[in-house]
């Protein structure tokens, strides 16, 4: 009985100490909005200094080559991201550094950025005053 309930902490406690997580959302032809969230094991890591407070995002392309590169706060939760291209997929990687060397927190899916072309609004917008 001791045997289960003690495994049922650990799977727990697992649980606690890996829920960073990243999501990254198309806005529209040319925009994305990242945010992520951090187990409070990690955040207790960045508050007492383990890690360095910059994070750095990388927006990777499905042939695996990044696209752009850009630095946030880790405490900021969220950021818009202009991309340079369209008609893209992409996913996005969070890095933070920790003695010099880089760390990957999380990665989000893979998302598909459409064309200009393929907007459905531009174009037949209709403004109702």
């Amino acid at each position: 009985m001791e045997t289960e309930a003690l495994e049922e902490k650990k799977e727990t406690l697992s649980f606690l100490l890996d829920e960073n997580y990243c999501v990254l959302i198309t806005k529209n032809f040319e925009e994305l909005f990242l945010f992520w969230r951090f187990s409070k094991y990690k955040i207790s890591s960045f508050e007492r200094g383990e890690y360095s407070p910059d994070l750095t995002v990388k927006i990777i392309g499905e042939n695996g080559k990044s696209i752009m590169e850009l630095s946030s706060k880790w405490d900021r939760r969220g950021i818009y991201l202009k991309l340079p291209c369209e008609d893209i997929s992409c996913l996005a990687e969070i890095y933070c550094k920790k003695d010099g060397k880089e760390e990957k927190i999380c990665s989000s899916q893979y998302v598909k950025v459409p064309s200009f072309c393929e907007e459905p609004s531009l174009g037949s917008r209709e403004y109702r005053l």
